[in-house]
């Protein structure tokens, strides 16, 4: 599967992130869906269920981005998910990866690193 077939989730409830983020894995080639609250993501989950990898913020406004995770690890179990966190909390991170996270990305964000790890993550799925 090439970088165009992959499709990309980005959930966070700043706008500036969801855009940096589009902006910069679009530009990498990647296909990109953006969401800034909870009702969003059902919306795009209604009508874009083959998802392939997300980045999913930890604290939203509405809801905690574990109800997220857990969500769609149910919808589908072999989603890559990469939480994202301005926070070190030690019994976060062990649940983040309990619920079945690939990963997670610190604030404020590397950018060549976040590409670094969405091409592995895609790489690594195609095979």
């Amino acid at each position: 599967m090439t970088k165009q077939e992959k499709t990309i989730l980005v959930i966070d409830d700043d706008a500036s992130i969801t855009s940096i983020l589009d902006l910069i894995l679009s530009q990498n080639g990647y296909r990109v869906i953006t969401a800034t609250s909870t009702a969003g993501f059902y919306q795009v989950m209604q009508k874009n269920p083959k998802i392939d990898i997300a980045l999913v913020d930890v604290k939203l406004k509405e809801a905690s981005g574990l109800t997220i995770l857990k969500e769609l690890m149910s919808i589908n179990p072999l989603i890559k998910v990469l939480m994202m966190t301005g926070y070190s909390i030690d019994t976060l991170i062990k649940n983040i990866y309990d619920l079945g996270a690939f990963g997670i990305l610190y604030k404020p964000f590397d950018m060549e690193r976040v590409l670094s790890i969405i091409t592995d993550i895609s790489s690594k799925s195609a095979s």
